[in-house]
């Protein structure tokens, strides 16, 4: 997190998160809204399981926003910032993708892929992320990064930009949901929806860096209070 000072409290939440995610995804075989495959199995109450994933997905990106906050606490340059983020969420997305996901899909015959030539696997589903599985969450998160380096710069200048921005996130969550159930097309982009969906989340978790020791210092006298 770009500190030497473990925090045991992202620590235990990313636990949680870790634990939330293994969780959901070994119930996926009786999610019967997932539309790639059907399943014959029957279990109501796992079913549902898969209704909680924005809240995990959330929890996520929540953590990130904050240890984003962590990295950019020193002056950082633009160029050095982008390179670092680059590397390790961008190259390994198309090497997961490269190595693991396409190959093992077109070996079990992935319904998703008939008919599509590589090239045009590679340029629709992982370039333009219409089918990219799990592995949205690392571009989306390297694009939020880039974000929040620039929202880090203007806090120089204006106090309150990151607020302001998490303003503009929770509008954007609005819009996403108005939208989406209303079964506009615009929103079911699989490149703005998860950005339009998860961004005040990871804009809250960057705030509470930012602000921490103001949060703090609100929320001591009411827990002194209330123990």
């Amino acid at each position: 997190m770009g500190d030497k000072k473990l925090r045991s409290d992202i620590v235990n939440l990313r636990v949680v998160a870790i634990l939330a995610v293994i969780f959901g995804h070994s119930t996926t075989i009786y999610w019967y809204n997932w539309t790639d495959y059907r399943t014959t199995q029957e279990a109501p109450v796992f079913a549902h399981v898969g209704n909680l994933a924005m809240l995990v997905l959330g929890l996520w990106m929540l953590i990130s926003g904050f240890c984003v906050g962590f990295t950019l606490r020193g002056k950082k340059r633009f160029k050095d910032f982008f390179i670092k983020r680059f590397s390790r969420l961008v190259i390994p997305y198309w090497l997961v993708a490269l190595i693991w996901m396409i190959p093992i899909r077109l070996l079990i015959e992935y319904p998703g892929y008939e008919g599509q030539s590589f090239l045009y696997i590679l340029w629709k589903n992982i370039f333009l992320g219409y089918d990219n599985g799990q592995l949205w969450y690392l571009p989306t998160l390297f694009f939020y990064s880039l974000i929040a380096w620039f929202i880090n710069f203007c806090l120089k200048k204006f106090k309150w930009a990151d607020i302001f921005a998490f303003a503009i996130s929770v509008m954007m969550l609005i819009f996403y949901t108005k939208y989406t159930w209303h079964g506009a097309s615009l929103m079911r982009s699989p490149t703005l929806s998860p950005f339009f969906l998860y961004f005040s989340f990871f804009m809250l978790g960057f705030i509470l860096f930012n602000h921490e020791a103001t949060i703090r210092k609100y929320i001591r006298p009411f827990a002194v209070w209330c123990g």
